[in-house]
């Protein structure tokens, strides 16, 4: 993660903006009527679309080749029905702990679940409607949030990365994230596997870039990591990781007892 903010709180944040696994929003009645009801359904449309694991998801373990900066390590990893995750014969940070963190993210987001169908009720349009990624959604959530979304994808993300009258301790204020590729499953769901985040200051000048890319495999009707690069680019040097995962096979009940 950029700048001098908190490496794990960083990608909590992130994690938390959206990028199809959104758990930070404004909490709204149930009953109350969507303040505009068309970019509510625009925008629950591209929320119930995203490929997420279910509540009978077992968990997997795979084999995991770390190249972190030309580094290699081999290991293996365990991922419980929860989204615990456990790497084994990964040594060393820095190259550890980006494993944790990149890995993390691509987990957490398809253990999820499913967001709740009353979501951003007080989403609305703004501006013009014809931009290439899509119109412009705002909130009045307390991180300024706002998206724009094509069809059943969302294109951008854009959120502070502090709540509104705080702020995080230098670094980047702001992050934007724009959503390039995707994939389908045979259910008919989304999976992003490439997006680009970039992080402003809060005069909304670009401090840094971090291009992802992502492969899924299937197993078992689940949607399974497989890879993942990650090229930053802040602070004055360019860093690349990537983890690639083989031999996967979901666990079993009596594993999952004992994790």
């Amino acid at each position: 993660m950029l700048g001098n903010l908190n490496t794990t709180g960083a990608r909590l944040v992130v994690a938390g903006l959206f990028l199809y696994g959104v758990t930070a929003t404004v909490t709204l009645a149930a009953e109350r009527a969507p303040a505009d009801p068309d970019a509510y359904r625009l925008m629950n449309r591209a929320v119930q679309a995203r490929a997420t694991w279910d509540e009978a998801f077992p968990g997997f373990t795979a084999d995991v080749q770390l190249n972190y900066q030309g580094e290699v390590q081999r290991g293996t990893v365990q991922v419980s029905r929860e989204g615990a995750i456990k790497f084994s014969g990964l040594d060393g940070d820095p190259a550890r702990a980006w494993a944790y963190e990149w890995f993390g993210e691509m987990v957490f987001h398809r253990a999820g679940g499913q967001s709740a169908a009353d979501q951003y009720r007080d989403i609305r349009f703004v501006g013009h409607r014809n931009d290439p990624l899509g119109p412009m959604l705002a909130t009045s959530d307390e991180f300024d949030s706002s998206f724009r979304v094509d069809g059943k994808v969302i294109r951008q993300v854009n959120r502070n990365l502090a709540p509104q009258g705080a702020s995080p301790v230098g670094g980047p204020k702001r992050v934007r994230i724009n959503v390039l590729a995707t994939a389908g499953t045979p259910e008919g769901r989304v999976l992003p596997i490439q997006y680009v985040i970039n992080y402003l200051d809060a005069e909304d000048q670009l401090t840094g870039v971090e291009a992802v890319s992502s492969r899924f495999v299937r197993l078992g009707g689940y949607n399974i990591p497989q890879w993942r690069r990650v090229i930053t680019t802040g602070n004055k040097v360019i860093t690349t990781g990537e983890l690639t995962l083989s031999n996967h096979q979901l666990v079993n009940e009596s594993q999952a007892a004992v994790w």
